[in-house]
């Protein structure tokens, strides 16, 4: 109603113009000025389509502001994991430790080339004294580092792939009296695999007659070699065999061969 009444009585100068779109009817009032009458029907028509346009845009504009809160909620959640995640990360790399350019977590041993062990601690290495080295010292042969036994059955290339997994590869004897002595002590087992392939170690030495088992070398060209030996634990050499039965392995660390 009150916005009809805005539309019926408008009052303008005489030289004023008619309300856009409206039918108008001038009556002279006594000091000479103009009153206009307008048409109510049209007025109401008029004023309810700019209500019309004015909700509808009112409604546009509340659900664009609730579109971007939403929005805005869902980055602020985003940038509250981004900042935890970013908080985790910087605590992990803080806490490792890296050794010939390998990282370690935290609590991750590392073994030495002297057949010690280290904790990576903080971002730090000390000494881990809680578990003794899988790696047994090869104390006649210094320049061979370490020697492991590994007793889980594999071929020969996948024992070298898990030497190496070890920063190390197949043995390779540099003198075979210590390396037989050591298998005589620490291998239950009558055969292991060594590095040596074809008649001819990794470090490009031909095995040697005194390295061979008896009767050996007895395979075709393209075998793996292994350490072999009786069960009254006297008679040890390098053996052919085919590359790909399974047997346990010797490892030795801090060497790495073509």
């Amino acid at each position: 109603m009150i916005l009809i009444l805005l539309c019926v009585l408008v009052t303008a100068p005489l030289s004023s113009p008619s309300p856009d779109g409206f039918a108008t009817e001038g009556i002279q009032s006594s000091n000479g000025r103009k009153r206009f009458t307008v048409d109510e029907e049209q007025c109401a028509a008029f004023l309810s389509d700019g209500l019309s346009t004015l909700s509808t845009e009112l409604t546009q504009l509340n659900e664009a502001i609730e579109k971007q809160d939403s929005e805005r909620k869902v980055l602020v959640e985003e940038v509250k994991t981004l900042r935890r995640t970013v908080t985790r990360l910087d605590a992990t790399l803080r806490s490792m430790c890296v050794v010939n350019g390998k990282l370690h977590t935290e609590g991750e041993l590392h073994l030495n080339l002297n057949c010690t062990i280290s904790e990576c601690h903080q971002g730090s290495l000390r000494p881990y004294q809680g578990l003794t080295a899988p790696y047994i010292n090869f104390p006649e042969l210094v320049a061979r580092g370490c020697v492991y036994l590994e007793p889980t059955p594999m071929t020969w290339e996948e024992a070298r792939d898990n030497c190496r997994s070890r920063e190390g590869d197949l043995f390779v004897a540099g003198d075979l009296q210590p390396a037989l002595q050591y298998i005589r002590d620490h291998m239950p087992h009558k055969g292991v695999w060594v590095g040596a392939r074809n008649r001819t170690w990794l470090d490009n030495r031909t095995v040697t007659s005194d390295e061979w088992y008896p009767e050996e070398p007895s395979g075709e060209a393209d075998q793996c070699n292994c350490f072999v030996h009786r069960d009254d634990g006297h008679r040890f050499g390098v053996a052919d065999w085919g590359c790909h039965n399974t047997t346990p392995s010797l490892c030795q660390k801090g060497v790495t061969f073509q």
